[in-house]
């Protein structure tokens, strides 16, 4: 019996060692409390707490941790990602723990997801790094725009169309109601608003889960080719209870259709010095510029009734243009006797055919008038080298008469 409490005695001692033994140490554990709002929202900030708790007596000493924030969080002026707590010893104990604190701001086009962070701790224990990894919820609780439908009227955009009208469907597939909604379109080269404000939409509120459909009247250039254009659309809205807009950009392709295109290249008259009274023949040499051909192909002069001229015939066919191709058209008119002498425009328009379309464009030419008694102007150099010949030949001649009359006088 005496043997009993010697060895309930070794007992105590020895766990009194293993106790000691095994408190010789120092380690972190780290618990993520909480995160605030929960979950996050996109162009918000989010606050995360941590609770660190102290296993251990070995002191730890130089206890920094560092929050790796990858996309969509980011820190701002705010906050910083490097914590420095110090020297900590001991157990911490139910109340004596430290409280980690950061701040985030979400990125604004967030999407609704689970994002990881991880948190990395060090101290002088041989520059350990130990990293932990924690799940953020973001939740896209906003309005959220994407297109729907274009649509066009005419359905076939070409160049030279005025208030061509086009449709933009904008769907919020976002959880939030969009108010005040006004979506614009910024016109790439070669397209203009048709008036004022048409190429801005007042959609109003877009619920969430609907869309609306904005209207905008544009022109387009005449020397506009066939092709895609990128056109900048900018939405505004304000998000429910909120007084601040915000924006959101999106793009749009506007397809144009390739049509035959005309340019003038060359204007003769025949006679090249045109006078009242004249019978004139005018080519007109048109090229087809287009990347398209240009189907039966004809010309027509429009003439003011204020202008002295008279047509045989106001139209002439020229028939198929290949792209790059030329061809030539002839009017003939009859200048009036008492036309007065000027620079006269006329008007043209060049018609033809690009499938079920016919296309039309209209262009414009000068015809000049010299005075009648200005019949010398315009003629051909070789009339002045013929003339100034005859001239000295005349003169010569005249020379040796009157020299042969000098001397039978002088006998």
């Amino acid at each position: 019996m005496k043997r009993i409490p010697f060895i309930i005695i070794v007992f105590i001692a020895l766990s009194v060692i293993v106790n000691a033994a095994s408190s010789d140490y120092g380690d972190l554990s780290i618990t993520l409390l909480n995160q605030d709002p929960d979950p996050a929202h996109p162009g918000k900030y989010v606050e995360l707490r941590f609770k660190v708790e102290k296993q251990g007596n070995e002191q730890l000493n130089n206890i920094t941790f560092k929050l790796e924030a990858e996309y969509p969080f980011y820190f701002d002026a705010s906050d910083t990602a490097t914590k420095t707590v110090g020297g900590w010893k001991g157990f911490s104990g139910d109340q004596a723990y430290y409280t980690l604190y950061y701040k985030l701001r979400v990125d604004p086009d967030a999407l609704e997801d689970n994002y990881t962070i991880k948190l990395q701790e060090t101290n002088d224990r041989g520059d350990v790094q130990i990293v932990r990894e924690y799940n953020l919820r973001v939740n896209n609780d906003r309005p959220e725009f994407v297109l729907g439908n274009l649509m066009t009227s005419p359905t076939k955009l070409v160049g030279d169309t005025d208030e061509a009208e086009i449709n933009v469907e904008l769907q919020n597939i976002g959880e939030l109601d969009a108010q005040n909604v006004i979506m614009s379109i910024e016109l790439p080269e070669g397209f203009s608003e048709t008036y004022g404000y048409s190429s801005r939409s007042n959609l109003g509120t877009i619920q969430s889960g609907n869309s609306k459909t904005a209207t905008y009247y544009i022109d387009i250039d005449e020397n506009i080719r066939g092709g895609t254009y990128n056109a900048k659309l900018v939405v505004e809205y304000k998000e429910s209870g909120e007084a601040e807009y915000k924006s959101k950009i999106l793009f749009i392709d506007i397809p144009v259709k390739s049509k035959p295109f005309f340019e003038i290249v060359g204007i003769e008259t025949t006679p090249g010095v045109i006078h009242p009274g004249d019978e004139v023949e005018l080519r007109i040499d048109i090229n087809n510029s287009a990347t398209v051909d240009a189907d039966a192909t004809s010309i027509r002069v429009f003439k003011e009734s204020s202008q002295p001229f008279d047509f045989d015939d106001k139209t002439d066919y020229i028939g198929k243009l290949k792209s790059g191709q030329s061809g030539e058209g002839l009017l003939k008119f009859t200048v009036d006797s008492d036309a007065p002498a000027k620079t006269y425009f006329i008007d043209l328009e060049v018609r033809t055919i690009d499938g079920d379309d016919v296309i039309i464009q209209d262009k414009s030419i000068k015809i000049e008038v010299k005075d009648s008694e200005d019949n010398g102007v315009g003629l051909n150099p070789l009339v002045y080298v013929l003339i100034g010949a005859v001239l000295i030949i005349a003169g010569y001649y005249f020379y040796k008469s009157r020299t042969k009359r000098k001397k039978s006088r002088n006998k």
